[in-house]
């Protein structure tokens, strides 16, 4: 009898927390869904519907584009605000905090989205995606990041330096960007006239 009873509740469980997961999932529940700027809740990649905090964060984007587009200051705290809720439920998503890093930066809220990108570079370090990203964020920043951020900075400056499709990226940043264009120079002094490390 005691089995018995032990497995009645642990279906009862399941089922609360299977009907607890439905309704955060916006294929299945209206009441989950979020209308991107063009008007429609559904998304490209069909898995984001099952994930709230994806879904979440893909919503973002479409605003943090658009915002960028039309230099619209609504759709960016809209963006941040969807970027925030994600980050609610899936805190270490380093992608979600760097996009949240751009809507703050957009909003000109410069120590938010620099809390924000320090966090992305705390989660993935070495992300060859996210690399370019933070580096087009710092480049954004001018010489105003902070000191403490230099390693991270250097890091991904050299992650995408030891790859000839990202050369020209960072050949175009370091002209406007002294800081950036020191570490490219330090880089760029370690190595043979093959572009192999010495």
């Amino acid at each position: 009898m005691v089995g018995l009873a032990v497995r009645i509740g642990i279906l009862a469980v399941g089922l609360a927390s299977g009907m607890a997961l439905m309704k955060a999932i916006p294929v299945v529940n209206d009441e989950a869904r979020i209308q991107d700027p063009w008007g429609d809740w559904r998304r490209v990649a069909a898995r984001t519907l099952y994930d709230p905090a994806e879904y979440r964060q893909t919503t973002g984007v479409g605003y943090l584009s658009l915002a960028a587009e039309e230099q619209d200051l609504a759709m960016a705290e809209r963006a941040r605000d969807l970027f925030l809720a994600s980050l609610e439920q899936a805190p270490g998503d380093a992608f979600t905090w760097s996009l949240l890093a751009w809507s703050e930066a957009f909003l000109a809220d410069e120590a938010a989205a620099l809390r924000a990108q320090s966090r992305s570079w705390e989660l993935a370090p070495h992300n060859l995606t996210l690399a370019r990203e933070r580096v087009a964020f710092t480049a954004g920043l001018a010489d105003r990041f902070p000191a403490s951020l230099q390693c991270a900075v250097g890091r991904d400056i050299a992650l995408l330096h030891g790859r000839p499709e990202h050369r020209q990226f960072l050949i175009d940043l370091a002209e406007d960007v002294p800081a950036i264009a020191a570490i490219v120079a330090e880089l760029e002094a370690g190595e043979t006239d093959d572009g192999r490390p010495r």
